[in-house]
C-alpha cells in the first residue's frame, strides 16, 4: 500500500511517525517517574505504618516522644527532628521536655534556641507553618535552620502542650530537598497522629493512676470499715446537708437509737443539748461545716433517755473531684469520765496554787527531754521576772549564783542518775531582769522516773528565804563581834582600871606629902606632879570615849576641809614638846572631802601625835607628814615621820590593846589600836612600815563609800 505513495508522502508519514513515537517515550518516561513517585510514597507511607504501630505500644510518654523525633528525620528525609513537651503545673514553673534528634552535640543549644523563638511566633494559621531560609532569618538573629516544617501549639491532655518540627540547617540544606504541597499535608497528618497518640497515652496514664487511686480507696474503705464496725466509739455517716445515712452498732449501745431510728435526721436535732453550755461548741461546728473543714470539740449530748455525756466529737468533710462535700464523717468517743477527772484535778490543782501562793511556795516542773520548764507564779515573783517570759530554764540557770552553780548541778544531776531519790538545797540566786537581786533560796527536788530508768522529770518546790538568811547571818556577825568585845572588855577593865587608878593613887601620894611641904616651892612641885597625873587621867578617859564612840555610832559621810582638819590638829599638839618638830602637809587636788569628819580627825590626832611622841629626842630636823590624795573611789592618806620608829618584834603588837612598844611614852596603849578599829569600821585598810632608828609610815585607804558584799551562805 505504501508503493502508490510519493516520497514526500512516504517522509512526512515517516516523521509524524517519529512524533508519534516521542510523545509515547515522554509518556513513557513520565508513567516512570510517576511510578517512582508512587513508589517513594509508598515507601513513605510504609514508614508512617511502622512508625505507628510501633508509637501505639509504647506505655512511657518520654519513649514516644523519642521515637516521634527519630521519625520525623526518617518520613519527612529531613536532618533534624524536635519535640517539645510543656506541662503546665499549679503554682510551680513550667515544666519542659525537649527531644532533639540529628543534630550535633554542638549544635543542640543552637538548634533547639532556634526552634524555640519560632514556636514563640503567633503567625500558625493552621496545624503547621513552613518557614524559608529567609523567613527564618528574619525572625532568628544569627540562625543555623534553612527552612523549616513547625505544627503549632498543640494542647494535649489538660495541662500540656505539644510542639513538632522538622528541619535542615543552612551547611547541609544542599543535600535535602525544599519540603512540598505533598509533605505539607504528609506533616499535617503526622502531626494528627502524634497528637492523638500524645493525648491517648496521656488518657492512658491518667485512668491507670485513677484506677490504682480507686484500687487503693477501696482497700482503705475495706479497713475503714472494719474499724468503724468495731470500735467502741461511734460512727456517724451524713449526705452532704447533714442527714444520718448510717451508724455503727457502737452509736446505737450508747445513744439508745437504732438506725432506722435516726436515718435521715440531723444528729443536733435529737443529740446535742440545746442551751448556753454547748453554745461554743456548737458555733464552731457551724463554721467550720460551712467552710468545708475538719474539726473536733467536746460537746454535751444526751441519749435516748434523756441522761447528758460529755463527747469528744471529730467531724471530717468527703470532697469529690470538683472539691464539693458528698458525705460528712463523724466520731463520737465518750469521755465523761475522763472530763470529771479532769475537772477533779484541775479543782486540786488550784487548791494547790492557792494554797502555794498563801505559803509563799514556788512550785515547778522540768522536763529533761525537751528542756520545757513550767512555773507557777510564786516562782515569777521569786525571780523577779515578767510572766510572759518564755526561755524559764534559761533564766533559771543564768540567775544561779556562780559560786554556787556547781553545787546545784552536781545535786541536780546525781538526782538524774539515780544515786538520790530527793534532795533540799539552799543556794543564793541573782534575781531581777538585770540578775542585780540577791536572794537565798530552799529547794527541795524530786525525780521523776519510770521503773529503773534515769529520771524524765525534776519536780521541785522553792521558797525564799532571803529574810531569815539574812537574820540568820546578822545573828552570827553579831555573835563574832560580841565574842571579840567580850575579849577585849576583860582586857579593857584590867587595863583601865590600872591605867585610871595609877594617876589616882599618884595623886593620893602626892597630897599626903604636900602635908609635909615646908615653903611654897615645894608645895608648887607637888601640886605640878599632881597636875600631869590628872592630865594622863583625862587623856585616858578621852581615849576611852573615842574607842566607845567608835564601837557605838555608824560611819556618818559629810563633806569637810581636811586641809583645815589637819592645820587645827597641828596647832593643838604644837606646844605638846619643847623640841622643835616640823609640821607638813601635802594635799593633792581639792581640800574638801566625803569622809566621817570625826573618826578621821580621831585618826589623824593619834598619828600626828604618835609622830610627835615618838621622835628621836635631841635631834634636829624632826618632822611629821600627812599627805592625802584622791584616788577612783578611795582617799589614800599618809602619815610619816623620822623618829625613833618601831622594831620588827612589835611591829604585830602595837595594834593591840594597851601596848606601848617604847618606854619613852606614858600613854595608855589604845591609840594605834583605836586607829585600827576606826578604819575597819569605815572599811578601809590601814598598812604600816617602821624601821627601828629611821622612822615610820603609815599609810590608809579609805572609802568614798562603803559597798556592802553579800553574805556568804553557811
Amino acid at each position: 500500500m505504501y508503493h502508490d505513495l510519493t516520497y514526500e508522502e512516504l517522509h512526512k508519514r515517516y516523521l509524524d511517525l517519529e512524533l508519534r513515537v516521542t510523545r509515547f517515550s515522554s509518556i513513557e518516561q513520565e508513567l516512570i517517574n510517576t511510578r517512582d513517585k508512587l513508589d517513594h510514597e509508598l515507601v513513605v507511607y510504609k514508614r508512617m505504618n511502622v512508625f505507628i504501630s510501633k508509637a501505639i505500644r509504647f506505655r512511657s510518654l518520654n519513649e514516644l516522644l523519642v521515637h516521634v523525633s527519630e521519625a520525623l528525620i526518617d518520613i519527612f528525609e529531613v536532618q533534624i527532628g524536635y519535640v517539645h513537651f510543656r506541662t503546665y503545673n499549679e503554682g510551680l514553673e513550667s515544666e519542659h521536655r525537649y527531644f532533639l534528634e540529628g543534630a550535633t552535640r554542638s549544635d543542640e543549644q543552637h538548634v533547639r534556641e532556634d526552634f524555640i523563638k519560632l514556636e514563640s511566633l503567633n503567625i500558625f494559621s493552621g496545624k503547621m507553618k513552613e518557614f524559608t531560609r529567609e523567613e527564618i532569618s528574619s525572625y532568628v538573629e544569627g540562625n543555623i535552620l534553612d527552612h523549616c516544617l513547625l505544627s503549632k501549639k498543640l494542647m494535649v491532655g489538660t495541662k500540656s502542650q505539644l510542639v513538632l518540627g522538622c528541619a535542615t540547617d543552612k551547611r547541609n540544606a544542599p543535600i535535602y530537598s525544599i519540603p512540598d504541597a505533598r509533605k505539607h499535608a504528609l506533616f499535617t497528618i503526622f502531626v494528627q497522629q502524634v497528637e492523638a497518640l500524645v493525648n491517648n497515652l496521656l488518657t492512658y496514664e491518667t485512668n491507670r493512676q485513677q484506677v490504682k487511686q480507686i484500687q487503693n480507696s477501696e482497700i482503705e474503705l475495706r479497713k475503714l470499715s472494719l474499724i468503724a464496725t468495731n470500735t467502741n466509739n461511734s460512727v456517724i455517716i451524713t449526705d452532704n446537708y447533714g442527714h444520718i445515712e448510717w451508724v455503727n452498732a457502737s452509736f446505737e449501745t450508747s445513744t439508745g437509737f437504732s438506725l432506722e431510728e435516726v436515718k435521715g435526721r440531723k444528729p443536733k436535732d435529737f443529740l446535742q443539748v440545746q442551751d448556753g453550755r454547748t453554745l461554743d461548741a456548737r458555733m464552731q461546728l457551724r463554721n467550720a461545716l460551712s467552710a468545708k473543714k475538719a474539726v473536733e470539740v467536746e460537746i454535751l449530748n444526751k441519749d435516748k433517755q434523756g441522761n447528758e455525756y460529755v463527747i469528744a466529737l471529730q467531724i471530717s468533710p468527703i470532697l469529690d473531684m470538683d472539691g464539693d462535700v458528698i458525705n460528712f464523717i463523724a466520731l463520737q468517743r465518750d469521755i465523761t469520765t475522763e472530763v470529771k477527772h479532769r475537772k477533779e484535778i484541775e479543782r486540786v490543782n488550784f487548791r494547790m496554787e492557792e494554797i502555794s501562793k498563801g505559803s509563799s511556795i514556788g512550785m515547778w516542773e522540768y522536763d529533761l527531754e525537751s528542756k520545757h520548764t513550767v512555773w507557777n507564779d510564786v516562782i515569777y515573783d521569786i525571780y523577779d521576772v515578767d510572766r510572759t517570759s518564755t526561755d524559764l530554764y534559761g533564766i533559771w540557770r543564768k540567775s544561779l549564783h556562780p559560786d554556787d552553780f556547781d553545787y546545784v548541778s552536781k545535786t541536780i544531776e546525781s538526782m538524774i542518775q539515780g544515786k538520790m531519790k530527793s534532795a533540799v538545797m539552799e543556794y543564793r540566786i541573782l534575781a531581777g531582769k538585770d540578775h542585780d537581786i540577791l536572794k537565798y533560796v530552799r529547794t527541795t527536788v524530786i525525780p521523776e522516773k519510770f521503773e529503773k530508768s534515769n529520771a524524765i522529770k525534776i519536780l521541785g518546790s522553792t521558797i525564799d528565804i532571803s529574810a531569815t538568811k539574812n537574820f540568820e547571818n546578822t545573828i552570827l556577825e553579831k555573835n563574832k563581834e560580841l565574842v571579840k568585845i567580850n575579849g577585849e572588855l576583860d582586857q579593857f577593865v584590867y587595863s583601865v582600871s590600872h591605867d585610871l587608878r595609877s594617876p589616882l593613887l599618884s595623886i593620893k601620894g602626892i597630897l599626903s606629902v604636900m602635908e609635909t611641904a615646908q615653903n611654897d616651892e615645894e608645895r608648887n612641885m607637888y601640886l605640878s606632879l599632881i597636875d600631869k597625873s590628872v592630865n594622863r587621867l583625862d587623856g585616858t578617859i578621852l581615849e576611852i570615849l573615842d574607842f566607845s564612840r567608835n564601837a557605838r555610832l555608824e560611819v556618818v559621810y559629810s563633806e569637810f576641809n581636811i586641809r583645815e582638819l589637819i592645820e587645827n590638829i597641828f596647832s593643838d599638839l604644837a606646844y605638846v614638846t619643847n623640841d622643835p618638830v616640823i609640821l607638813n602637809m601635802d594635799i593633792e587636788g581639792t581640800d574638801i572631802v566625803e569622809m566621817d569628819k570625826s573618826r578621821v580627825e580621831i585618826l589623824l590626832k593619834n598619828l600626828i601625835s604618835n609622830g610627835i611622841k615618838y621622835r628621836r629626842r635631841a635631834t634636829e630636823g624632826s618632822f611629821v607628814k600627812v599627805a592625802v590624795r584622791s584616788v577612783e573611789d578611795d582617799y589614800h592618806i599618809i602619815v610619816s615621820d623620822n623618829g625613833e620608829g618601831i622594831s620588827e618584834e612589835n611591829k604585830q603588837k602595837v595594834f593591840e590593846m594597851f601596848y606601848r612598844a617604847s618606854s619613852a611614852s606614858s600613854g595608855t596603849g589604845l591609840g594605834l589600836y583605836i586607829c585600827k578599829d576606826i578604819v575597819e569600821k569605815m572599811k578601809g585598810t590601814l598598812h604600816l612600815n617602821s624601821q627601828s632608828g629611821v622612822g615610820t609610815e603609815i599609810s590608809l585607804i579609805l572609802p568614798k563609800r562603803i559597798v556592802h558584799e553579800p553574805l556568804p551562805v553557811n
